[in-house]
C-alpha cells in the first residue's frame, strides 16, 4: 500500500507535538495533536490515532489535568478493544496504571500493568516488531510499584527483564536514568550499600542531565528518597535545585507543587525549621494546595471514571447479547423490530428489499436426525444466508427455522444474484434430509419484496409482501424463491 500523503503529514505533526512537549510547550503540542488526530481518524488509521491520543493523555497528566488524561486513556482503550489492537490496549492499560502509580496506589497500578503485559503477547502486528520501548517502560513501571510495596524479589525480576531491552536499544538513553535509579534504590534496600556508593557520581550526572525531561518527576522522587536514606544531603540539595529550576521553566502548578514538596522533605530531614517556614511563606498558595486531601479526591475520581466505563462496557455487552441469537449468531427478532423502527424514522426515502426464508421439511429433519443435528443445520443455514447477503444488509432469526433479511437495495438483478448464491451454497453444503419430499438434502424456500420505505410506505408492508411470495413458493413445491418488485 502506498503511503497516504495526509497521514504522513499527520505523523510529522505528532513528531512536532512531541518536540513541543519536550520543550515544555504543552499547549502547542496539544493543538498539533488535535490536527493529527482529525487526519488519522479520517483515514481510518486507528493505530496512529490511538498513539496521538495517548500522547495527549501524557501531556494532560503532566500539566496536572488527570481527569482529562484518564478520559483520553479510557477512550483509547475502548477503540483499541473494538478494533482488536492488543498492542494499543497495552499502551492504554500502561498509562492508566501510571496514573494510579503517581497517586501511590501501587496495587491498582500493578493490576493495570499486568493487563498491559498480557495484551502485549496476544498478537503482534504483522510486519512490525514488538516495540522495545513499550516493554521497557512497562517493566520499569511494574518493578517500581513492586518495589514501593516492598516486594523486592518481584521488582528485581522485572528489572532483570528490562536490562537486555535497555542495553539493546539504540534509542533508550531517555530511559537510562529511570533504570539506574531504580536499580540503585533496590540495591540500597537489599543492603548492597557499597555498590550504590560506587555508582553515585554516575547517578548524579544522569539525574542532573535528565532534569530537561518533562516526564521524570517520578524518577526524581525515587532519587530524593534514595539520597535521604543515604543521608547524602549535599547531593540531595543539588538535585532539588535542578528540580526547582526545571519547575520554574516548566511553569505548571503540578511541577511546582512537586518541587515545594521535595524541599519540605529536605528541610524536615535536615532539621532546618527556619528555611521550612520560609519556603511555606514563599509558596503559600502551593503549600495550601498540598495540605488538601487532593490525592484522595483524584483517586476517587479515577476509580469512578473506570467504574463508569466498566458499567458502560457491561451494558453494551448485555445489549449485544440481546441483539444476537445465541444458537445461530445472526440478529434476533428483537433487533429486527429495532432496525425496522430506525428505517421508518429516516428522513430519506430508502430503497429496501425484505427477504423471508423457511427451511423446507425442517420438522422431518429434526424427527429423523434429532435436535442436535437440527441445531447444527440452523447454524449452517444462517451462516450461508449471512455470508451471501454480505455488505448489502443484515440477517435475523425470525423464529424457529425462519430467517429474515433486510437488504438496502431494491434492484431485481442484485436480489436475484443473492438468492441464487444462497441456493447454490445450500447445494454445496448438502446437509442430509432424506425424509424431505423435494430433495435428499436441506433446501430453502424464500420470498423477496422490493420497494421503498418513507412517505407512507412501511417496512411491514414489505414484510407482508415477502411473506406472500414465500407462501407462493411453498405452495408451488418449495425449494425455490420468488422476487416481487
Amino acid at each position: 500500500m502506498e503511503p497516504n500523503i495526509n497521514t504522513e503529514l499527520a505523523k510529522e505533526l505528532v513528531l512536532e507535538a512531541r518536540k513541543c512537549y519536550q520543550n515544555k510547550n504543552a499547549q502547542d503540542g496539544l493543538i498539533l495533536l488535535e490536527k493529527a488526530k482529525d487526519i488519522f481518524i479520517g483515514a481510518r488509521d486507528y493505530e496512529h490515532y490511538i498513539e496521538a491520543e495517548n500522547l495527549m493523555g501524557v501531556i494532560y497528566s503532566t500539566v496536572g489535568n488527570d481527569s482529562m488524561a484518564i478520559d483520553i486513556y479510557l477512550d483509547c482503550l475502548e477503540l483499541a478493544r473494538k478494533k482488536r489492537l492488543h498492542q494499543y490496549m497495552a499502551i492504554s492499560f500502561n498509562n492508566i496504571g501510571s496514573r494510579y502509580q503517581a497517586l501511590g496506589q501501587h496495587d491498582k497500578a500493578i493490576e493495570y500493568f499486568l493487563k498491559a503485559q498480557a495484551e502485549m503477547y496476544k498478537d503482534r502486528i504483522p510486519g512490525r516488531e514488538q516495540p522495545g520501548s513499550l516493554l521497557l517502560t512497562l517493566y520499569l513501571n511494574i518493578q517500581e510499584s513492586y518495589g514501593r510495596l516492598g516486594e523486592y524479589d518481584k521488582a528485581l525480576k522485572y528489572l532483570e527483564m528490562a536490562r537486555p531491552i535497555m542495553d539493546k536499544g539504540e534509542n533508550n538513553d531517555e530511559y537510562r536514568f529511570s533504570f539506574d535509579v531504580m536499580e540503585a534504590f533496590f540495591k540500597w534496600h537489599t543492603n548492597k550499600y557499597d555498590e550504590v556508593y560506587s555508582t553515585m557520581d554516575k547517578l548524579m550526572e544522569e539525574a542532573l542531565e535528565s532534569a530537561n525531561y518533562m516526564d521524570y518527576l517520578q524518577d526524581f522522587r525515587i532519587m530524593c528518597e534514595l539520597l535521604e536514606s543515604m543521608e547524602e544531603y549535599a547531593n540531595w540539595e543539588k538535585i532539588l535545585t535542578a528540580i526547582e529550576e526545571y519547575a520554574d521553566s516548566f511553569n505548571y502548578v503540578n511541577a511546582k507543587m512537586f518541587s515545594v514538596e521535595m524541599w519540605m522533605k529536605y528541610y524536615k530531614a535536615t532539621g532546618d525549621s527556619e528555611k521550612y517556614k520560609q519556603k511555606c511563606v514563599e509558596h503559600a498558595d502551593i503549600y495550601f494546595e498540598m495540605q488538601k486531601d487532593e490525592y484522595e479526591d483524584r483517586i476517587r475520581s479515577l476509580d469512578l471514571k473506570i467504574e463508569l466505563q466498566q458499567k458502560e462496557k457491561a451494558r453494551r455487552l448485555a445489549k449485544h447479547q440481546s441483539d444476537i441469537d445465541l444458537l445461530t449468531g445472526v440478529y434476533t427478532r428483537r433487533k429486527l423490530r429495532e432496525d425496522i423502527k430506525k428505517l421508518e424514522r429516516s428522513d430519506e426515502i430508502l430503497n429496501v428489499c425484505i427477504g423471508i426464508f423457511d427451511i423446507d421439511y425442517f420438522k422431518e429433519k429434526n424427527d429423523t436426525y434429532g435436535h442436535i443435528s437440527g441445531d447444527e443445520c440452523l447454524r449452517q443455514v444462517s451462516s450461508v444466508i449471512k455470508k451471501c447477503v454480505g455488505g448489502y444488509g443484515s440477517t435475523y432469526r425470525f423464529g424457529g427455522d425462519e430467517f429474515v433479511v433486510i437488504i438496502r437495495k431494491n434492484e431485481y438483478n442484485i436480489i436475484q444474484n443473492i438468492a441464487s448464491k444462497i441456493r447454490n451454497e445450500m447445494v454445496k453444503l448438502a446437509i442430509q434430509n432424506l425424509n424431505s419430499k423435494v430433495s435428499d438434502i436441506v433446501t430453502l424456500s424464500a420470498g423477496f419484496k422490493c420497494g421503498t420505505v418513507g412517505e407512507g410506505n412501511t417496512v411491514n408492508e414489505l414484510l407482508d409482501g415477502a411473506d406472500k411470495c414465500l407462501y407462493t413458493v411453498k405452495r408451488s413445491g418449495k425449494d425455490g424463491y420468488k422476487i416481487e418488485l
